[in-house]
């Protein structure tokens, strides 16, 4: 029997994620997967099959989305795998949740079986390789579902180090996928190291969320004033690279030249790093301002001239797929100031609407910064609300229904 949202030319999309909020503000878990579902909706009906955490409900609709959040371990006070950092850097500050990676695993094939029949979905998009991806290619044709893949960093990373099982993981998903859609060329590339023949592949990332992210007035600007004034936005992890964009302040600061910087976040490097700062004499330069809620984001990108993303490649050897955090920055009509790696190139195009500098150095860092001039500020800030324009939210899932549309 066809539903009747199908009837009327709406068909059933099941976003399946392990990163979503966990309650309307949430400020720490990412909300890219939100603002993509959201979107979304104008295209399709949309459910979105999430773990359960502490404190969330099992099921609300959300800004139209139809969210649904399964229980995965008894008491539910201990669900703490994917809040926070994500699974594997919890599994790893935590040995004893790797016990309940098999149940979330199960629990999560088991309520996409049930959801599916229950509520005639017709379409799947999971959101990374692991574990969503294999979940869903697991079932896919037993439930007679179209299956787009959406590939982020974390999950490919973790296939590429499993070496030659990784390798047939990742075969196995990407045959049963029916689109595979790469945040960027970097993570395609990726996966192409990992898998062999062709396949259906659409390069697109998240977005930025312009009906919140939308320029508005300008606040601070200018370093004739007292120095630039630059923001990082994010999860304090080693991949972020925050530390060496702490010595390029230092460097600056060194030459007379003053930078102050605001870090909006949190995580496991937090309180290493602020005392890294006081032992480099900045504790004035530099504003730790802990977790900051999606909404007063826009308020703090007036406030600076820019935003920094020095990411790198952390210790396992990972690295980010897109940071969203470019593009939001870049629909406040503020530049980046990012490292040449991963997806960054993709968006981040040197001297237009940000600047590119190589990953791990902080003299490159304090280098270029020390070269941007008022005018090279206001250049990049035109490029970057014009490259922010071709990545709204709309737009992205415009290219997601193009996608499924031609399936």
């Amino acid at each position: 029997m066809v539903s009747t949202d199908i009837a009327r030319g709406k068909e059933k999309l099941l976003i399946v994620t392990s990163t979503f909020p966990r309650y309307s503000g949430d400020a720490v878990s990412a909300r890219f997967v939100l603002d993509l579902a959201r979107a979304l909706t104008a295209h399709y009906e949309v459910h979105v099959l999430t773990p359960h955490s502490p404190g969330s409900r099992r099921s609300e609709v959300l800004d139209g989305i139809k969210v649904h959040r399964f229980l995965y371990f008894v008491p539910t006070r201990l669900e703490k795998l994917t809040t926070g950092e994500g699974i594997l850097a919890n599994c790893r500050k935590n040995g004893f949740l790797f016990l309940q990676l098999p149940f979330l695993f199960l629990s999560e094939i088991f309520q996409i079986v049930r959801l599916v029949k229950k509520e005639d979905i017709s379409i799947i998009n999971s959101h990374w390789i692991v574990p969503q991806g294999i979940a869903v290619a697991l079932v896919k044709g037993y439930l007679g579902v179209k299956h787009v893949m959406t590939v982020h960093a974390a999950g490919i990373f973790t296939l590429k180090r499993w070496g030659s099982l990784g390798r047939k993981l990742a075969g196995f998903i990407v045959r049963r996928s029916d689109a595979v859609m790469p945040v960027s060329s970097y993570i395609k590339a990726t996966l192409d190291g990992l898998v062999d023949g062709r396949y259906v592949c659409n390069i697109l990332p998240m977005g930025a969320n312009t009906g919140l992210f939308n320029g508005g007035e300008e606040g601070y600007l200018g370093k004739k004033k007292r120095g630039f004034r630059v923001l990082f936005v994010g999860k304090i992890v080693e991949k972020k690279g925050l530390k060496y964009f702490l010595e390029a302040v230092s460097i600056l600061k060194k030459k007379s030249i003053p930078v102050e910087l605001i870090v909006a976040g949190g995580g496991p490097l937090e309180k290493e790093l602020m005392d890294y700062a006081m032992e480099l004499e900045m504790d004035e330069d530099v504003s730790f301002l802990g977790w900051i809620p999606n909404e007063k984001l826009p308020e703090l990108y007036r406030s600076v001239d820019m935003t920094v993303v020095p990411s790198v490649f952390d210790g396992k050897g990972e690295t980010e797929g897109m940071p969203v955090v470019v593009l939001e920055s870049m629909a406040m009509a503020r530049p980046v100031l990012a490292s040449r790696i991963s997806g960054i190139p993709d968006i981040v195009e040197d001297g237009v609407n940000g600047w590119l500098v190589e990953p791990g150095s902080s003299k490159a860092f304090a280098d270029r910064m020390e070269k941007i001039s008022d005018a090279d500020l206001n250049r990049c800030r035109e490029g970057a609300l014009n490259t922010a324009s071709r990545f709204s939210y709309a737009s992205i899932a415009s290219g997601y229904s193009e996608v499924i549309d031609a399936l």
